[in-house]
């Protein structure tokens, strides 16, 4: 049987770790201090931190310099040349196709700004093609959480879809929140940044991308 399946991208499809520790590296030098190791930094990112609130438990800097840090890191993490740092993983590619032959209907769905940025990034990996839809979210309104941003997007594009008969993977809280607006399936993905979302109520939790594999019939 067909389904719709709904993919995040950084975390998910996408190793992002070297992206997100060389954007940390160059915040924290325009505010002058060192950078954790980034052993020590991945592993707050596991715990599901941001990066204000690493800075700010780690540092005990004022409000004043972790909004100067924040507006650094927002500027360039999107930016081709610390995009080109991500790693597609090599069962990606085979999974989206087979997915894909199988007649199911993928949707990236991405919060990302940068949308001209991340369309050259996906047609860069030669994954673009295997997804009916592509949705990067862009900026989001004052005051709209993550996962309403997410949801919002997507309810654009389908409005009055059903989902509860597809899946949805991804490996934050985020979109563990959006997977409950939608009433579809959530698997969680155990080798995003964040996986405090194990600890969240979810239908399924993977390890691998063969796992994921057997699951979806890819």
């Amino acid at each position: 049987m067909s389904m719709k399946i709904i993919f995040d991208f950084d975390g998910t499809l996408l190793e992002v770790s070297e992206r997100y520790y060389a954007v940390f590296c160059e915040s924290c030098a325009v505010i002058g201090v060192l950078p954790l190791s980034k052993t020590v930094y991945l592993s707050l990112k596991k715990k599901g931190k941001k990066d204000s609130q690493i800075l700010d438990e780690e540092y005990h800097v004022s409000s004043e310099v972790v909004a100067k840090f924040k507006k650094h890191r927002y500027s360039i993490l999107e930016e081709s040349r610390y995009l080109d740092l991500d790693v597609l993983p090599t069962p990606v590619p085979s999974l989206l196709k087979n997915l894909r032959d199988k007649k199911h209907e993928l949707i990236l769905l991405s919060l990302r700004d940068n949308i001209t940025a991340s369309l050259a990034q996906l047609k860069k990996l030669g994954i673009a093609d295997f997804f009916s839809t592509v949705i990067f979210t862009g900026p989001g309104k004052t005051g709209q959480s993550h996962a309403q941003r997410k949801y919002q997007c997507l309810r654009e594009h389908f409005p009055s879809q059903d989902f509860s008969e597809g899946y949805y993977i991804g490996d934050t809280t985020i979109d563990i929140e959006t997977s409950s607006q939608l009433g579809t399936k959530m698997i969680f993905v155990d080798w995003g940044l964040d996986e405090a979302g194990k600890a969240k109520e979810v239908d399924l939790v993977v390890h691998s991308f063969e796992e994921l594999r057997k699951i979806l019939g890819g």
